[in-house]
């Protein structure tokens, strides 16, 4: 909070100030809730007896039902309201988050993750916009760059808050923990952000609305910038669904607690970013792209090569279905992770 009132001191009105906070809190929300599924992805195989590729449908079609509905939610917010989006999207957002927590099956449970990617898209889709239209030209760049710290910072607490619950507790309490963070940042979004005032709304015609996403459906540039989001999340998605499962399987049988603080890297990226945009104004965006995904690639690289090792002198990798080994290393029992305690189950007790 620290550095939320360093970057806020900067600006001119109260006004302004609960804007910064109210997007800074959408956009925790936003990637709290859209990658909460990712920390217990063993716990659904375990709990649904799911493959492990099976289990990471969770985290495919909240994304795939994000990127789906981005194309809608930016056109209808010009005739809607931003503000108005905006708040429908985090409340809703919460409420589903919730209801996963309850889900009686996997079909429903897909079915709630594939919604709550429809329901996140109103922040994504509208919040640059909105800032452009209610802040100060010169706050522009540090509005944008406040509400992207908030996406960052969301994406670790909602897998460390999940991860750390559900050891303790069980997946669904993980998710319901999720849950309420979204909530909470609903709460936040509904009490401190204002109304527009330089909003205004477009004539509530399909033909209107279709004109406004033709050129997002159709610029060949944008299409490509597209292929290379989708390339580049596609694989940095991949790398952390695998690492759940690998982490919590032998030589390393680490908890799900303990592989949700692997995520606490996430605000690399963060630093990444700025500094990546940087050296695109210097080299070109072009070079920073490639760039970025040589140093991807290296890193992945490196990562296999160590697990080769570790693994190569502790006996194999673990099975294809994400079973640990009977041994680890040191030739002991697999500390693979212990059930949870039973708590009465969430769906019951609701």
């Amino acid at each position: 909070m620290a550095g939320i009132r360093r970057r806020v001191r900067g600006v001119s009105t109260t006004r302004e100030r609960r804007i910064l906070v109210a997007l800074f809190a959408a956009g925790v929300a936003t990637f709290a809730l859209l990658y909460s599924a990712q920390a217990v992805l063993p716990a659904f195989g375990a709990e649904f007896g799911v493959t492990p590729a099976g289990s990471t449908l969770a985290v495919s079609l909240a994304t795939i039902g994000l990127g789906v509905a981005l194309l809608v939610a930016g056109p209808l917010s010009e005739t809607y309201g931003r503000i108005r989006l905006i708040r429908a999207s985090m409340t809703l957002s919460g409420l589903v988050a919730l209801a996963c927590a309850v889900a009686p099956d996997w079909r429903t449970l897909l079915a709630l993750r594939l919604v709550e990617g429809v329901t996140l898209a109103g922040v994504p889709a509208v919040a640059t916009a909105y800032l452009r239209e209610e802040m100060p030209r010169g706050f522009h760049a540090r509005a944008a760059g406040l509400y992207v710290g908030g996406t960052a910072l969301g994406g670790m607490i909602g897998r460390l808050v999940t991860a750390g619950v559900a050891d303790v507790a069980g997946w669904r309490w993980g998710l319901a923990a999720a849950g309420a963070v979204g909530i909470g940042c609903a709460l936040a979004v509904q009490l401190t952000l204002p109304a527009s005032r330089n909003f205004t709304a477009a004539p509530a015609r399909p033909r209107h609305l279709a004109a406004l996403v033709r050129p997002a459906a159709t610029d060949p540039a944008l299409l490509a910038l597209y292929g290379i989001g989708c390339c580049a999340m596609g694989a940095f998605v991949a790398v952390f669904n695998t690492l759940a499962y690998r982490l919590t399987a032998a030589p390393f049988g680490l908890s799900l607690a303990a592989v949700g603080l692997v995520f606490l890297v996430y605000p690399a990226g963060s630093v990444s970013s700025a500094v990546a945009g940087r050296f695109a104004d210097r080299i070109g965006r072009r070079s920073v792209v490639a760039i970025g995904c040589g140093v991807t690639a290296l890193g992945v690289v490196v990562t296999l090569v160590g697990a080769a090792l570790l693994l190569s002198r502790c006996g194999g990798a673990p099975p294809s279905d994400g079973a640990p080994p009977p041994s680890t290393c040191a030739g002991q029992q697999s500390p693979m992770v212990t059930q949870p305690p039973q708590l009465t189950p969430l769906h019951r007790q609701l």
